[in-house]
This record gives structure tokens, C-alpha cells and sequence, in this order.
């Protein structure tokens, strides 16, 4: 009974997100040896962040998120909370908004300081406004979560993938399973998870 409960939850959802641009991405497990670079976007408080800025971090926690997708909105309350944990450990939040504010004016930098504010983030928020970013790590979907760790001077993709395993009730699933595991000195042992929610469109 609770499994059947929980197949009709799921394709409810993914039907609902299927209808607000969105779906269900199978995560390549190549992806998670992937290498980037630091990046510098604009912050909602109008300032700059600059990856190299957390130089003194074991890891960053990278969620793409934004301002319209019912999914990624569900999960604001819980980057918070990832935020208050893992930050004062090592692996400190920033989310990055991937979605093209000029096909979806919800997705402005205004608008992206009215959700901050009014979500209370305590994380940055910041606006990839020319996809850099995204592209670079092949985002296709708001929620979708990496957890960096370094590697000299460029940063690992330890983990990617959903920011939990919600759909099944496993909420210890996702990144916290990942960054306790790297607190811990051990390997990642689910470096990939798939994700849904909304679908992130790059400008032609």
C-alpha cells in the first residue's frame, strides 16, 4: 500500500513538472569526474562572489535553483538548513540561478532578491546570467545539486545529481549522504542521483 501510495505521488509530480517546463534527468555517471574552474557571478546583494572566495572551504555545496519552479521552490527551507550544517564544517551553500531571465521575466535579478528575502537565505544567490556556468557543468534541471571538492587549483564534481532522495522519503540520501562521507575521509558511494524539476533552456 505505501509503495503504490508512493508511485501515484511520483507520477503526480512528474506530470506536474513535466507541465511547468520540466522532467526527469538519468545523471551519466561520467559526469562526476568532471573538473571546473572558479567562476564570479553577481550576488543578489550586488556584489560579486568568486569561487577562489572559499579557499579555506574543504568543498562547496552548488545547488541550481530559481525563482518559478515549484520543485526547486520546495527545497528552499532545505538549502537553509544544509547551509547551517555544513557550512561551519567546511562545505559552505551557494545557489546559482541558471534560467534565462530574458524568456522568463520571473527569473530577473530583482525578482531573485525578492525570493532571497523572502525565503531568508542564508546562502549566496547568485545570477549566471550568460549560462556560463551551467553549460559548463550541463545543467538540465532546477533543483540539480553538485558537491565540489578541490583539486589544486580547479574543483572536482564529487557528487551530482538531486538534492535528496524526497520522492521515497530518503531525505539523508543526496548531498548529505555525500558531504558526510567526505567529512569523513571516505569515498562518495552514491556519486550520482537522478534529479527532476523544471528544465533549463540555454539562449540560441
Amino acid at each position: 500500500m505505501q509503495l503504490t501510495s508512493w508511485i501515484a505521488s511520483f507520477i503526480l509530480l512528474t506530470g506536474l513538472l513535466t507541465h511547468s517546463i520540466g522532467g526527469y534527468c538519468q545523471i551519466p555517471n561520467s559526469r562526476s569526474k568532471t573538473l571546473i574552474a572558479d567562476f564570479r557571478l553577481r550576488d543578489v546583494n550586488g556584489s560579486f562572489y568568486d569561487l577562489s572566495e572559499t579557499q579555506d572551504a574543504k568543498g562547496v555545496i552548488l545547488v541550481f535553483i530559481c525563482n518559478h519552479c515549484p520543485m526547486a521552490k520546495s527545497y528552499y527551507g532545505t538549502l537553509n538548513s544544509l547551509q547551517a550544517r555544513f557550512s561551519k564544517l567546511g562545505y559552505p551553500v551557494v545557489a546559482i540561478n541558471p534560467m534565462d531571465s530574458v524568456q522568463y521575466e520571473e527569473e530577473s535579478w530583482n525578482q531573485m532578491r525578492l525570493v532571497a528575502k523572502s525565503g531568508k537565505f542564508n546562502f549566496p544567490y547568485l545570477q549566471d546570467i550568460n549560462q556560463v556556468v551551467a553549460q559548463r557543468l550541463k545543467v538540465s534541471y532546477t533543483p540539480e545539486a553538485f558537491v565540489l571538492t578541490k583539486a589544486n587549483k580547479l574543483w572536482r564534481v564529487s557528487y551530482q545529481g538531486a538534492i535528496d532522495d524526497g520522492l521515497s522519503g530518503k531525505r539523508k540520501s543526496g548531498i548529505e549522504k555525500a558531504v558526510s562521507e567526505l567529512l569523513s575521509h571516505k569515498p562518495v558511494s552514491t556519486p550520482n542521483m537522478p534529479t527532476a524539476g523544471c528544465a533549463v533552456y540555454y539562449r540560441k
